[in-house]
């Protein structure tokens, strides 16, 4: 299986082991059933998330986790110009405030990896198509995840405290 994750680590989150979230990102897509994808993942502060719903969505709000599907069609940058493997399917871009998910994990009384994984597993899920618009539609949604993070990730009441759609 072809997996490309990308990921980029801003200053407010110099600290962050992206491995376990590279891990679960892999699982997500595993479970799936998609053998090949790319995903760039950008973990940034409040003020850069604030920035970039105001320019992409025009909202002027904080955010813990934006998500920007990719074109259809699109792939991967082939960072190896010598390979002749075709990049795989580019599904897009996820941007995480770190500082938004320690505050929230707090709150709701989880480990900050285990918020973290929720709050990145819902982006990757949006580029994936899942939404929460309609009740029937969140209810889809969240199973998805806890199908890769277990029924306890929504117990503690976890999530999204700043995640509006």
């Amino acid at each position: 299986m072809a997996y490309q994750i990308s990921i980029e680590v801003d200053g407010a989150a110099r600290d962050l082991d992206a491995r376990p979230v590279r891990a679960m990102i892999r699982r997500a897509l595993v479970s799936e059933g998609l053998d090949a994808a790319a995903v760039a993942l950008l973990f940034a502060g409040d003020e850069l998330l604030l920035r970039l719903n105001r320019e992409h969505r025009g909202i002027e709000d904080f955010t813990d986790v934006l998500a920007f599907p990719a074109e259809e069609g699109e792939t991967a940058p082939n960072d190896d110009p010598r390979s002749d493997e075709e990049p795989p399917p580019f599904l897009g871009d996820i941007a995480v405030s770190t500082p938004a998910v320690r505050r929230q994990a707090e709150d709701a009384g989880l480990a900050f990896e285990a918020e973290l994984h929720h709050v990145v597993l819902h982006g990757l899920l949006h580029l994936l198509g899942y939404d929460h618009d309609a009740a029937e539609d969140a209810v889809a949604m969240r199973e998805r995840e806890e199908a890769v993070l277990g029924g306890e990730i929504h117990a503690a009441g976890g999530g999204h405290g700043m995640h509006r759609d």
